[in-house]
């Protein structure tokens, strides 16, 4: 949401919130119910067609919040951008996913990997759910996997690592072949 949607649903949410205290006004008896319904009767009749406009309008802003909320960013669904002397750059998701996959292959004894890269404001914040092999110390690796992937992208694609998770979401069976 940018920061022109978030203006135009502060002031909604004001106008909205004065319109509130004004009905639970009503009920205390500040404001009496037969005054608001005569002035909105004197408005009514003089004014009609505002009436439609102002509810048209009403429907339209309601309609374009609703569409700015559930928009996703550009920039999230592309990548990460860079700005270099010569133009913009583009580097996709699915290759940062790539890059983390190459570099976590390397890695023994790591097995059924998935990566999960989201780009934050300044660097790629970045997932890892994979199986460990037994017999492998898990801490010590987490943390190798953590260094290899942070300088392989800071120094292929010049990308800022934010945080990288790794989940060990189970122990892999190993497969070794048996002759007899």
């Amino acid at each position: 949401m940018n920061s022109l949607n978030k203006f135009i649903l502060i002031l909604y949410i004001l106008g909205l919130t004065c319109l509130y205290v004004l009905f639970m006004l009503i009920p205390l008896n500040y404001v009496s119910y037969s005054q608001v319904i005569q002035y909105l009767n004197d408005l009514y009749g003089a004014y009609k067609w505002y009436y439609l406009t102002g509810t048209v309008l009403l429907i339209i802003l309601n309609i374009y919040i609703i569409a700015s909320l559930f928009k996703g960013s550009e920039s999230s669904k592309l990548g990460v951008l860079k700005s270099m002397p010569e133009g913009d750059m583009y580097i996709s998701n699915e290759t940062i996913k790539s890059l983390v996959l190459k570099t976590v292959s390397q890695t023994k004894g790591v097995k059924d990997v998935k990566v999960f890269v989201k780009p934050g404001r300044d660097n790629m914040n970045i997932l890892i759910k994979a199986l460990i092999l037994p017999d492998i110390n898990i801490p010590n690796t987490i943390k190798q996997i953590q260094e290899n992937i942070r300088t392989y992208i800071e120094n292929v694609a010049e990308i800022p690592v934010g945080e990288i998770k790794v989940v060990v979401e189970d122990i892999a069976q190993s497969t070794k072949l048996r002759f007899e």
